[in-house]
């Protein structure tokens, strides 16, 4: 498989380890006063099914297909409280490509670089992307929300609320006006082949178990174009303990990353 082929599949599991702006954000004239940024997430969280319906599980698996520059595979994506989370995908005629968060290490393994051992402020973000109950706890990870202005993202009417993290972060958040839900988000990811600001589209929401979620990510990049993730089957309260073992690849590896690490539990 050539090499610009693999950059495509290495980018495409890192930036969902998630979630350009400007051909998909139009800004629009404000028509009325911004509500405020707490506001707007209390509301998500009750367009979701509230929080006792979020409370009420303590795992989440997806699955479904994943597409990008005409390349496929199937992708899973299994999440856990307080914070563990696991994506893989895999890929005819190219391996399997995963990245995970244990509690405590970060991790991703690509058939093109081999396994590694997530640092930094990249560790930091894939912490916060594990935590099961954002954004009902988000208090370990972020210090402020502002909502900035009123605009369109997907086609959609939209408030754009910025986020700074503790780690001195800042990316945005998008809020269907209509619907009350997360739209998307614009945030910039260290990938293997650079720095690069992904935008996340979420779209076709469903009721699962009491709980809406997003089954149709969309994202978008300057360096990796568009991957599509389009899940068929979700189930909540059904993960394994044994799908968060740290796998044997990464376990050679601790000892050099292990002073890095720091837990946000």
């Amino acid at each position: 498989m050539k090499m610009w082929t693999r950059a495509w599949i290495i980018f495409a599991i890192w930036t969902t380890a998630s979630f350009v702006g400007s051909p998909l954000e139009q800004s629009i004239v404000l028509a009325q006063e911004l509500p405020p940024a707490a506001a707007l997430v209390d509301r998500h969280v009750e367009a979701v099914g509230g929080r006792a319906a979020l409370e009420r599980h303590t795992s989440r698996h997806l699955a479904g297909s994943f597409d990008t520059q005409g390349i496929s595979g199937t992708v899973e994506v299994f999440s856990a409280a307080p914070a563990r989370s696991k994506i893989q995908i895999e890929i005819p005629s190219f391996g399997t490509v995963s990245i995970g968060y244990d509690g405590r290490i970060g991790w991703r393994i690509n058939p093109a670089f081999g396994p590694e051992v997530i640092e930094g402020y990249t560790l930091d973000q894939l912490k916060q992307n594990a935590n099961f109950y954002d954004p009902l706890h988000s208090e370990p990870f972020v210090v402020s929300r502002k909502t900035v202005a009123l605009t369109e993202l997907d086609g959609r009417s939209v408030y754009k609320v910025k986020v700074k993290t503790r780690w001195d972060e800042e990316y945005f958040q998008f809020y269907d006006v209509e619907t009350g839900r997360l739209a998307g988000t614009i945030r910039t990811y260290a990938t293997p082949v650079g720095d690069a600001e992904t935008t996340v589209i979420l779209r076709d929401y469903e009721e699962v178990d009491g709980v809406w979620l997003p089954m149709t990510w969309v994202q978008r990049s300057a360096a990796a174009g568009e991957q599509l993730f389009k899940f068929t089957t979700a189930e909540f309260d059904q993960v394994q303990e044994s799908v968060f073992e740290l796998p044997a690849e990464i376990k050679p590896l601790l000892k050099t990353a292990e002073s890095s690490v720091e837990s946000y539990d």
